[in-house]
Order: structure tokens, then C-alpha cells, then sequence
């Protein structure tokens, strides 16, 4: 493991931003999804429809300000899909503190070897990617047919977090 280095991503208008992942990011997981929940829990049982705001809550700069010239609802529109595997291997590279490289997640995500992931990343803020369950759903966002599906990505109700209804 190489020492913690800052994780950046090029947001849909071109800016490159850092990623952050911090007690703030944590709490405002928590604070949307609901106790006991962390970026692991989050994307394992949400699967990719949640990547544009779990990215949007690390690209909050010091104090916690959006940052400039971006707001979730552009993200959310902007982001193309195609972009999942590198989306959640930026996340989960910022949570480890760019401590694992970036390139070696997304490579493991978009293989689907969610064995290797939680190698790479091990303990997430208390809690281990399940890399020995039959369950495992977070999603590379690789298989559009398989993780893309509305039945298998999103299975929030109407009033949890985050939802929106389909236009």
C-alpha cells in the first residue's frame, strides 16, 4: 500500500475535483440512508443508482461546501453510465484515502471480482465488502442487462432517501 494520497475526478463539465472521504462524508451517509449505514452498505444495497449522490456527498470541499459550479441534480444528469466502474473505484479509493490505486479497483470492479475489491479496499469505516456471500450485490455497472436493471439497482421505496420518480 502506497501512503494517503488525495483521489481526483473529472466531473461531466470537464473540472477536475478532488474526492474526499472523511467523518463528514460519513455522517452525511448516515444522515441520508439511516444508522449503521457506510459507502460499503450503501452500494451494496442500493447498487449503482446511488453513485451520483454518494460521489456528489465526497466532492464537498473543507466545511462541507458544494462545490462550485456543481449541483447534485447536474451530476446526477451528467454522468453517463458507462462511468459506474469508475465512479465506485474513485469512492471507494477516496474511502481508503488513496492509500490502494484507483486503476487496480475499477480493473477488479469491471471484471466483477468483487473477491479482489475487498482485498483491495478490506475494512470500509467498520465494515468488510462480503466477498464470501452468494448475495453480493454491488453492482460494476459493467452488464448493463444484469446490474442496470431497475429490480436490481434500486429497490428503495417511494419515501427512503434519495428516491425519484421516473419522468
Amino acid at each position: 500500500m502506497r501512503p494517503a494520497q488525495p483521489v481526483f475526478f473529472t466531473t461531466p463539465d470537464g473540472i477536475e475535483r478532488e474526492v474526499r472521504f472523511g467523518f463528514r462524508q460519513q455522517k452525511a451517509i448516515v444522515e441520508r440512508y439511516g444508522d449503521g449505514m457506510n459507502i460499503v452498505a450503501v452500494l451494496n444495497k442500493y447498487g449503482d443508482s446511488v453513485l451520483p449522490e454518494l460521489l456528489f456527498m465526497c466532492l464537498a470541499g473543507r466545511g462541507g461546501k458544494p462545490p462550485e459550479g456543481l449541483t447534485e441534480e447536474q451530476l446526477m444528469d451528467d454522468l453517463d453510465l458507462d462511468q459506474s466502474a469508475d465512479v465506485m473505484a474513485t469512492l471507494l479509493c477516496a474511502a481508503k484515502r488513496g492509500k490502494v490505486e484507483k486503476k487496480m479497483i475499477e480493473e477488479a470492479i469491471r471484471k466483477g471480482d468483487m473477491k479482489e475489491v475487498a482485498r483491495l479496499t478490506g475494512s470500509i469505516s467498520g465494515l468488510s465488502l462480503d466477498s464470501n456471500s452468494d448475495s453480493q450485490t454491488m453492482n460494476s455497472g459493467t452488464s448493463p442487462s444484469e446490474s442496470l436493471s431497475p429490480s436490481s439497482t434500486d429497490s428503495r421505496s417511494e419515501s427512503e432517501p434519495g428516491t425519484s420518480e421516473a419522468v
